[in-house]
This record gives C-alpha cells, structure tokens and sequence, in this order.
C-alpha cells in the first residue's frame, strides 16, 4: 500500500507545493522501496525531470533498490 505516497499525493492536490529538496532520505527510500513507487510517479508529485530523481537517488552512493535487497538478505541471514 502506498500511505506515504498517497498523503503526499493528496496534500499536492489540496494545492500545496512539494519540496523536493526537503524530501528526505528516509521518506525517498519510504516511496520508492517500501512502497514500490516507480520513479515517473515520485516525480510528478514534486514537479522534477525523472532524472532529477535518479540524481538524486544515486547521491545516496547506490540505488535505493540495491540497499533495500542487501537490508533483506542480512535479515534473512540473521532470520536463520
């Protein structure tokens, strides 16, 4: 379920504008691994280029997605 996507989503519908910038580490990670939102659709909420998210998710030194499947398997490998 996209909770964190969908608050956001509505709040740009009531007419308010998305920082992008203020958008944090956790929260990015939050949409785009937890909840599996696709990078056109974060975008869109804080009227940035999908490149402009992809720059900004390489910042953080790998992919987001990257980072949430070594955070699994060490969970995993601990689970077991």
């Amino acid at each position: 379920m996209k909770i964190l996507y969908n608050q956001l989503k509505s709040r740009k519908q009531a007419g308010e504008k998305l920082s992008f910038e203020a958008l944090t580490d956790e929260q990015l990670f939050q949409l785009y691994v937890k909840e599996n939102t696709v990078a056109p659709m974060i975008a869109d909420l804080f009227d940035v280029s999908v490149r402009q998210f992809a720059e900004r998710r390489r910042c953080l030194g790998t992919t987001l997605r990257e980072l949430a499947i070594t955070v699994e398997r060490e969970r995993l490998s601990r689970a077991s």
